[in-house]
């Protein structure tokens, strides 16, 4: 059984068995009532998380049970203020020295090929030097698959938005639509003529391409999902530096003009929560485009409507 399906399962099952494999993401030490310790553990599997007390043998299972590990459960499914719950479970330590899939573990997005062909087009149909760069830096279209492959399958998050893989790759999608769909008020309005004075659709486009791509750093996802312990920067600069790094891959086909602009574009793009502040109309959309997307996704993944 999936946690998905398990947490969909309706109180009239209750006090049926269950059985699931799942990845031990953190264990807490949590205390009763009456001051006794107790266990509560956060499990999960590439579709979902779910958490429950273990009750007894508090030394025993503390520790036995180790984070990063992955475990058959078995138990009595139960609810409880309006959470699933797993009663008496039996917890078993599963061999994964066999090259387990982890994949199995891990919480993803199951994107819809049309999104990456939306991706792909839109890259290709971007004029130059703004295709080059954006091919270059997330290594679609064969360019590079490792780089493809980071980019497609980091998170987004840790917790919150898009904290399952595939999170990165999805975000960059909605904040493209976002910027397509503004392009599409003003630029294509006849109204607006001289809307292109102001607003580059090329440029905008690959600086929602480039503005999250070095949480590809940032992360651990093959298990636990987490931010790197220890790191000292974060995918702002490290975006900014990588923007340098592939235009001269490239052999520095922006100019020196761009990539000031979309470099400082990358460092604004969260706004009044960031170190920078947005300045020219494009910073001001990108940061706009980051928010829309980060709030309704957040809203929709936590069901509210």
């Amino acid at each position: 059984m999936k946690i998905k399906d398990l947490l969909k399962m309706s109180v009239e099952k209750d006090g049926e068995c269950i059985e699931f494999d799942a990845l031990l993401v953190e264990k807490k030490t949590l205390t009763k009532n009456n001051g006794d310790p107790y266990l509560q553990v956060i499990m999960q599997d590439n579709t979902g998380k779910i958490e429950f007390p273990i009750w007894t043998d508090f030394s025993t299972m503390s520790e036995l049970l180790e984070e990063k590990s992955v475990y058959n459960i078995k138990g009595i499914l139960i609810h409880w203020n309006d959470t699933v719950q797993i009663k008496n479970p039996k917890i078993m330590l599963i061999d994964t020295s066999n090259n387990i899939d982890m994949s199995l573990y891990v919480p993803t997005y199951d994107i819809p090929q049309e999104l990456y062909d939306y991706f792909l087009n839109t890259v290709k149909n971007l004029n130059y030097p703004y295709n080059v760069i954006a091919k270059a830096a997330t290594g679609c279209d064969g360019y590079n698959k490792k780089r493809w492959k980071e980019f497609t399958t980091c998170v987004s998050a840790e917790k919150h938005h898009g904290n399952k893989r595939g999170g990165l790759f999805l975000h960059t999608v909605g904040l493209m639509k976002e910027v397509e769909a503004i392009c599409e008020r003003y630029i294509n309005n006849p109204y607006f003529y001289n809307a292109k004075d102001v607003i580059n659709y090329d440029r905008l486009m690959l600086k929602a391409i480039l503005h999250d791509i070095k949480k590809i750093d940032e992360y651990e996802y093959d298990g636990v999902i987490r931010y790197k312990p220890g790191k000292k920067t974060n995918h702002l600069v490290n975006g900014v530096v990588y923007l340098r790094q592939i235009n001269m891959e490239c052999g520095e086909i922006l100019s020196e003009e761009d990539v000031e602009d979309i470099a400082y574009s990358i460092l604004s793009h969260h706004g009044q929560w960031g170190p920078y502040q947005p300045k020219s109309l494009e910073d001001t959309l990108l940061h706009l485009a980051d928010m829309v997307d980060s709030q309704i996704v957040g809203a929709i993944e936590k069901n509210v409507k």
